[in-house]
């Protein structure tokens, strides 16, 4: 039961979805059981049929909880569907679709006129072409002259023509997508040679930038899919501008839901590419975007992760301070609103922010909620094993050689029994192993300029490079040996990246 439709419908709902299912359920005297499995499923963590048994002691309602559960999870569904009616024009339009079918009924043909144009003038609106089909559809069963008659069949064969372009783009749009998780972020010239001519040329050919917001918004985001994934950062960049500017042009769009979902998106988008072509200034400006924007608790909490790591990116450690505080400060809320991977994804960021910002303590807490957790495993083995090396960096730090020794040994089975080990992490193990034990700070010196030109050429090397992105093992080294802080060597290469991007 614990991944059933119902767990999974009442485990996401916001706090003023839950009051407003309460209040409906509690209206009917004959949904009183309801009510308590709602509660029951809604507060219990995990939740099964025998738990719910336990606490609903009721023979004929637990006998029949199946049925029992079926109704409450439809019951949920219509509360959350007058909820929300109010705020989505989709479902709006689809009212009064209801409503004309009604009046129709009723005879009331001036009625039912007034408010098909009603509900044609909302989706014109928001560009929902195929439900404006729907409603010229219904206005041709009863026109109001022949000229009526001749307008709507005109338009309707515009509309059609536009509804089929739509579906074009978005399947194009769909490819580009699964084919970039398929492949990566990076291509190579062939997958480029190919994405150009299967896609993007296809784009250019049918001309699908047309004037409509739909296929503006869908043929920048192409655009900036498609530049992504040839490793051009600054016309990325360009294109999610674009994209930003189109809904700051026309902000009614994000009224609804599915534009308010493609707008994150792009914030989301545009935070990356900001950091990675080190526009600073944009960063402050798209969080505050985000926080306008009415969203789940799971999206702000996801929202957040990504800002703490554009701030990695661009080696700002001091100014993600407070973001830092802030979520230090909610960890029950963050810990409530993600899923395991990107519960680990927060932590790692934190950790790394910390460790920048010298709270070398905070730091560690952080990387032992992952290591401790077996929830919070990452799926990526780099970034699982940067986790286990930056404890043993940590305890370096704070100078806890008693357990140096231990740990080390600890890490290195833990790190060997993967398949793919990679160099660096050879590297470091060898770098850690050699130094733990010596005092002699000139031996220490000498194996650290040996282990920081080892991973200097190691860097070069494709395949070591995603694991060296996770954290900046090179810096503190030469934070070591130069005797200067961390955070400015990391934003000393940060800078001298961006200029090779600009070039």
């Amino acid at each position: 039961m614990e991944n059933s439709n119902l767990v999974k419908l009442i485990k996401s709902l916001e706090k003023n979805e839950k009051r407003h299912v309460s209040m409906q359920l509690s209206k009917h005297k004959s949904t009183n059981n309801l009510l308590r499995l709602y509660s029951v499923i809604s507060e219990t963590e995990p939740v099964n049929d025998e738990i719910i048994a336990k606490k609903i002691p009721d023979k004929k309602f637990i006998s029949q909880l199946k049925i029992n559960k079926h109704n409450l999870y439809y019951l949920i569904l219509d509360a959350l569907h007058n909820f929300h009616l109010r705020g989505s024009e989709y479902g709006r339009i689809l009212n009064f679709l209801h409503q004309a079918e009604i009046l129709s009924a009723k005879g009331l043909t001036i009625a039912r006129r007034e408010l098909l144009l009603k509900a044609g003038k909302i989706a014109d609106q928001y560009a929902l072409s195929e439900l404006k089909l729907e409603i010229l559809r219904l206005q041709n069963l009863e026109p109001d002259n022949m000229t009526s008659s001749t307008n709507i069949h005109n338009e309707t064969k515009k509309l059609a023509e536009r509804v089929q372009e739509e579906s074009k783009i978005k399947h194009l749009n769909n490819r580009m997508s699964v084919y970039q998780r398929k492949v990566g972020q990076r291509l190579t010239k062939t997958q480029l040679k190919y994405l150009e001519k299967q896609m993007l040329n296809t784009i250019n050919v049918q001309n699908f930038k047309g004037h409509t917001f739909f296929n503006q918004f869908f043929y920048f985001r192409m655009l900036s899919l498609y530049h992504t994934m040839a490793g051009r950062t600054i016309e990325a960049h360009e294109n999610n501008m674009r994209l930003l500017n189109l809904f700051k042009e026309e902000p009614h769009m994000t009224n609804m839901q599915i534009w308010k979902d493609r707008y994150l998106s792009v914030l989301s988008r545009l935070i990356t590419s900001s950091s990675l072509i080190g526009k600073n200034e944009m960063i402050p400006f798209l969080a505050e975007e985000i926080k306008k924007l009415d969203i789940s608790d799971k999206r702000k909490a996801f929202a957040d992760i990504n800002i703490l790591d554009a701030y990695m990116q661009l080696g700002e450690f001091e100014i993600s301070e407070t973001l830092v505080k802030q979520v230090e400060n909610n960890t029950e809320f963050y810990h409530k609103s993600l899923g395991p991977a990107n519960r680990t994804a927060l932590y790692f960021n934190l950790a790394v922010l910390n460790f920048g910002l010298e709270n070398y303590s905070r730091s560690l807490s952080w990387i032992n909620a992952i290591i401790n957790n077996p929830d919070n495993k990452s799926e990526n083995v780099g970034v699982a094993n940067t986790i286990r090396i930056m404890r043993l960096l940590l305890y370096y730090e704070l100078g806890y050689h008693d357990i140096m020794e231990y740990e080390l040994r600890s890490t290195y089975r833990y790190i060997s029994k993967q398949k793919d080990l990679y160099r660096f992490e050879e590297l470091v193990l060898k770098f850690i192993r050699r130094t733990v034990s010596l005092y002699d700070r000139n031996k220490i010196r000498t194996i650290m300029i040996e282990t920081r030109n080892a991973l200097v050429k190691l860097s070069k090397i494709k395949s070591e490079q995603q694991t060296l992105s996770y954290f900046d093992f090179i810096s503190w080294l030469d934070s070591k040996l130069e005797n200067r802080r961390f955070t400015d060597l990391v934003k000393e290469k940060v800078r001298e990246r961006l200029k090779l991007v600009a070039e």
